[in-house]
């Protein structure tokens, strides 16, 4: 989970914690597969992750869990997705 206290809105720090996590994560593909980061996007928050990259992650179970969270909490979200793109050693190039 990533996120930053509203007083430092608009200052870049979501944005570097995010970029943090993404590099992070290229790096560790390196051992391991990874191919997707999954990001709950608050909804009021959901254009700012599509404008890094993400879009919605349609997978029905990852729908019916928001449904299940946003219905216990009252915190409507959307499951949001970075394709990393494929892992090259899959591929055979």
């Amino acid at each position: 989970m990533i996120g930053t206290d509203r007083h430092y809105a608009g200052q870049g720090v979501g944005y570097r914690l995010l970029r943090t996590a993404i590099d992070s994560a290229a790096v560790m593909s390196e051992a391991v597969s990874v191919r997707f980061i999954i990001a709950d996007a608050v909804d009021t928050q959901r254009a700012w992750y599509e404008r890094q990259g993400f879009v919605p992650n349609r997978s029905k179970a990852e729908q019916e869990r928001l449904a299940r969270v946003r219905e216990s909490t009252g915190v409507a979200a959307t499951s949001m997705r970075l394709d990393l793109g494929p892992d090259p050693r899959l591929l055979g190039t």
